[in-house]
């Protein structure tokens, strides 16, 4: 069965999610995996244009009334997939390139002691072309965000189905550390790319973060103290709400890290027991 890609959206960002589709039909990937929308708070007309953008393009959605969050977003169409092994995560304000590429990820993500696996962003091509003659290969990072797409396999799916259905204040953050804390490593691919206008006029700026937001008048879960601190930080989005900072990896405590030590003791005792029963 194909990698399935999930793409929350709200109906605030729709414009973002056409540019996202036009750029899926020319991706050569495309044929590759399989779509699906997790749509919060599109209105009738919104969804007939919908259906317009998507003649030719297969694509299955699902409609919610009500604003999810981008960790409950994500987590429904994970917990309705329970026969995918894997996973590709995009958001709404991104574009994939005609080289962007999840082939590295989806094999290195099959590992039973990897967990989550991002390629990396930029808001431009010219930017692309020049972060990718500073840095390459594939890191290990206890914090990664969604960033240019985030791929995930059944082990580390089964992490994020156990989590609370929460509004948490950082899905990233949340995500990372749960899967950290299962044991697992995460990694980001710096030699895949794709466009993503997060933080340019338009993209999460505009849309995830500002006080005016509808997402903001829901109740947030902030990260557990225990294991996150959020140091003192200049604040780069002056309109951005508190509740909407992402965590540092070096806001991890010293008990997260202690976990996640212990748990991936745990997974690879498993993991070589498994290898010595087979052979």
């Amino acid at each position: 069965m194909k990698p399935l890609v999930v793409i929350p959206s709200t109906g605030n960002r729709y414009k973002m999610l056409w540019k996202l589709l036009d750029s899926l039909e020319l991706w050569p990937e495309r044929e590759a995996y399989d779509y699906t929308l997790v749509l919060q708070e599109y209105d009738q007309e919104q969804l007939w244009e919908l259906q317009e953008h998507l003649s030719g393009f297969t694509c299955a959605w699902e409609v919610f009334p009500r604003l999810l969050g981008p960790h409950v977003a994500r987590q429904t169409a994970i917990q309705k997939n329970l026969d995918r092994d894997r996973f590709i995560m995009l958001d709404d304000d991104q574009e994939m390139l005609p080289d962007t590429s999840f082939v590295d990820a989806l094999r290195l993500s099959q590992h039973p002691l990897t967990g989550l696996v991002c390629i990396r962003q930029a808001a431009s091509p010219g930017l692309v072309a020049q972060r990718r003659r500073t840095v390459r290969g594939i890191e290990q990072s206890p914090f990664v965000c969604t960033d240019g797409g985030m791929v995930l396999s059944r082990h580390t799916a089964d992490v994020i189905r156990a989590m609370p259905s929460e509004a948490y204040s950082c899905d990233n953050t949340e995500w990372s550390l749960a899967v950290y804390m299962a044991g697992l490593m995460n990694l980001v691919d710096h030699n895949n790319w794709s466009l993503h206008r997060a933080g340019s006029r338009g993209g999460r700026r505009a849309s995830a973060g500002r006080l005016d937001d509808g997402w903001l008048s829901v109740p947030r879960v902030t990260p557990d103290p225990r294991y996150v601190r959020f140091p003192e930080m200049r604040q780069k989005l002056p309109d951005v709400h508190e509740a909407n900072r992402v965590g540092w990896t070096r806001g991890f405590t010293s008990l997260a890290h202690a976990a996640h030590h212990a748990a991936a003791q745990e997974r690879a005792r498993a993991w070589e027991e498994q290898c010595r029963m087979r052979t």
